[in-house]
Formats: structure tokens, C-alpha cells, sequence
């Protein structure tokens, strides 16, 4: 009963595990590949540590999809990161969803999120984040101005 348990998320892809992975770390900052295992010359999988969060990506063919049922959240800090994460994750295929969901162009869904939402959500004053809320319903991208308005009550 001593051992250690290590746990890390796995997403399947169809194929291009091997891009993809490339992409988020070169995107997200304290991001790498860490390990590549192939078979038959192909990546098979592809490990990456994404600013602390170790992820697998599987090659597995068309077997399973992508669904919203599971995303990665990314906690931007300000406005300037979640800009950029979110242009980079549409472009190329990517598509919008809603309140601060998006795909990218291998249909993994992402939460993009500033730390400001977060804190404004956990507020104790429920009239203050219901009308935060409210506001964050009609959003695509996540309006970091417009939401602390609504919260405001301005």
C-alpha cells in the first residue's frame, strides 16, 4: 500500500497527436514534449507537460471523438494571454463556442479563461456574480472589461 500513484490525462486523436502536442507547448508557456513512443515508425503516443499538468495524446484512429464532456482549462492571467490562446486555438479550424469554450482544429475542447472570471465567480456576494453571470451568457470570448462591469453593476 505504499506505492505512489501517478495521474495523468490521456485525450485520443485520430492522428496528428504528434502536431498537436508540438502546438500547445509552443503555445502555452512552461510547456514541452517530454516523450514520444512510436510504433511502427508513427508517434503512437505523445507525452507533454502543459505548465505543470502532464497529458497523453493517443494516436488511436477514428474509433472515439472529442466531446465538450472533457475540456482543458487554461487560467490565462490577463487579457493579453487569453487573446492570444484563444486567436491561435480557432485559427486554422478551431471554432467558437460559448462562454469562454472553444475547439481547437483536433475538436479537443478548451476553456479560456481569465483568472479575474474566477475570482469575481467565487465572490460571496451572489447578486454581484449572478449579474457577472448573466453577462458571461452572451459571450463567445470571455470580456474580462464587460464582465467586471456587470459585476459591478455599472
Amino acid at each position: 500500500m505504499g506505492t505512489s500513484i501517478k495521474v495523468q490525462t490521456c485525450l485520443w486523436f485520430d492522428s496528428g497527436a504528434e502536431v498537436a502536442a508540438e502546438f500547445y507547448a509552443g503555445l502555452i508557456k512552461n510547456s514541452k514534449v517530454i516523450e514520444i513512443i512510436k510504433r511502427d515508425g508513427k508517434p503512437l503516443t505523445v507525452t507533454l507537460n502543459l505548465a505543470g499538468h502532464e497529458v497523453m495524446l493517443l494516436n488511436g484512429g477514428p474509433m472515439f471523438k472529442q466531446s465538450e464532456a472533457a475540456s482543458i482549462m487554461a487560467i490565462c492571467d490577463d487579457n493579453a494571454d487569453a487573446d492570444r490562446l484563444w486567436k491561435a486555438f480557432i485559427a486554422n479550424g478551431g471554432t467558437e463556442s460559448h462562454c469562454g469554450w472553444l475547439k481547437d482544429r483536433w475538436n479537443v475542447s478548451w476553456q479560456i479563461v481569465p483568472a479575474a472570471f474566477l475570482k469575481m465567480a467565487s465572490d460571496k456576494n451572489p447578486d454581484k456574480v449572478a449579474r457577472m453571470m448573466e453577462a458571461m451568457m452572451s459571450m463567445k470570448q470571455l470580456d474580462i472589461v464587460k464582465l467586471q462591469k456587470a459585476f459591478d453593476g455599472k
